[in-house]
Formats: structure tokens, sequence, C-alpha cells
């Protein structure tokens, strides 16, 4: 299974994967991920990847472009043969508690893509569009 992980800081997340279990699994191939910086894909020079909420409101908002093209490099990252198998999973306190039951319906995935959110959230039109489920980590 492959797993891509698209995030504003990939470079916190690297040393968890390259560690413990993740690595073991990782070395055996089991598994194998990739981290895509969303930054990389930014609107502008400055690296912007937010923008202020539609209608007002406290906060910012994930930009659907940046993301979008980070989707696309992680849809060609995982290649044809993941095509059918693929999933994409925005990680967002709104979607249902992820359980191992729910581990289980992953495991026959072949590419898992998992959307990093940040701020105060994500772009409806990006979700509408690409993902596949909004999976919460916990109750919290």
């Amino acid at each position: 299974m492959r797993f891509d992980i698209l995030s504003l800081f990939p470079e916190a997340l690297e040393p968890y994967i390259r560690s413990s279990i993740l690595k073991r699994a990782g070395d055996k191939g089991i598994f194998e991920w990739a981290l895509h910086d969303i930054r990389k894909h930014a609107v502008d020079e400055y690296g912007h990847v937010d923008d202020t909420l539609y209608g007002g409101g406290t906060g910012m908002l994930m930009l659907a472009e940046p993301l979008y093209r980070s989707w696309q490099d992680a849809v060609a990252a995982g290649g044809e043969r993941a095509k059918s198998r693929r999933r994409t999973i925005y990680l967002s306190p709104k979607g249902r508690t992820f359980t191992q039951d729910i581990a289980r319906e992953y495991a026959d995935c072949d590419q898992l893509i998992l959307i990093c959110g940040h701020y105060e959230g994500v772009d409806q039109r990006l979700i509408d569009e690409i993902v596949d489920e909004e999976l919460s980590i916990g109750d919290y």
C-alpha cells in the first residue's frame, strides 16, 4: 500500500514516519510513503496557500488550487495501478472517527491520499471534487 500525505508541514511528519514501527514496515516493503508539501504549489511567490473566508468571519481557509495540484502529484505518483483502488481522505474533525474497522475497510486499497487540513478548513469545492471521505483521528 502507498500512503501520500499532503501537508503544509511535511518536515514535522518525516521524523515520525522514519522511526519506530513505521520505519520497519517501510524497510520490509509492507508500505511506501511520500510527503507532499502543499506550499510547493502556492498561488504566488510569497507562498500563499490560504485566503480569508468568503462572506467574512475569522480565520483563514486553505485554497483549493494548491491542494488540488498537490493531489495531482500524489495521484501521478500512485500510477495507473492504483487508479481503481485509490482513496482520498481529508482529515477533519467533522468526519467519522477513525477506528480499527475503518482501517480494515482501507486494507484493500493500493493508495491512500491523506489531506492534512489547517486553518479553519479547506475550500469546500475541493472536498466535493476529490475527497472520498472525511475522517477524524479522534473525539477531541
